[in-house]
C-alpha cells in the first residue's frame, strides 16, 4: 500500500494534538496504521513538527511525574527525585562515589577509586596507614 508523505504528516500532527500521551514512534505508527519501516521510509523522523510534538508530550509527562513525586512522602521516590535534580558532586555523594584530584607537575587528573583493583586498594590503604602512623 502506497502512502502519501504529506497525508502521513497531517495525520500524525492530528493524532499528536489529540493524544498527548504518545511519546514513542511505535505508538504513533500504530495510530497511523503504518509500520516502523514506512515511518522511516517517508522520513517522518526528520519532520520537525512531529519531533516537537513528541518532545512536548515527553516533557509534559515528566513534569506531571515530578509534580506527583514532590508531593509524596515516600523516601525512595524522594531520593530518586533528588538524584534527578542533583549536580554531579551531589550525585556522587548520594551514590557514595569518591573521586580525588591527583595533581602532578605535568597535568591534573582525576582518579576514580571505585574502579581500582583489590591490589591497588590494598596498596593505597597501606600508604594511608603509614601516613596516619607518621602523624602520631
Amino acid at each position: 500500500m502506497a502512502f502519501d508523505t504529506k497525508e502521513l504528516i497531517k495525520s500524525a500532527i492530528k493524532i499528536l494534538n489529540k493524544d498527548d500521551s504518545l511519546i514513542f514512534i511505535d505508538d504513533l505508527c500504530v495510530h497511523l496504521g503504518i509500520s516502523r519501516q514506512t515511518y522511516y521510509d517517508h522520513e517522518l523522523d526528520k519532520v520537525d513538527v512531529i519531533k516537537q510534538h513528541m518532545l512536548k508530550n515527553k516533557v509534559s509527562i515528566k513534569k506531571e511525574l515530578r509534580n506527583k513525586w514532590m508531593k509524596t512522602e515516600n523516601a525512595t521516590t524522594e531520593i530518586f527525585l533528588y538524584k534527578l535534580a542533583a549536580n554531579q558532586e551531589e550525585l556522587n555523594k548520594v551514590n557514595n562515589v569518591s573521586t580525588v584530584n591527583i595533581t602532578n607537575e605535568k597535568k591534573e587528573e582525576k582518579k576514580d577509586f571505585t574502579k581500582l583493583s583489590k591490589e591497588e586498594l590494598a596498596t593505597l590503604q597501606g600508604l594511608e596507614e603509614k601516613l596516619i602512623d607518621s602523624d602520631e
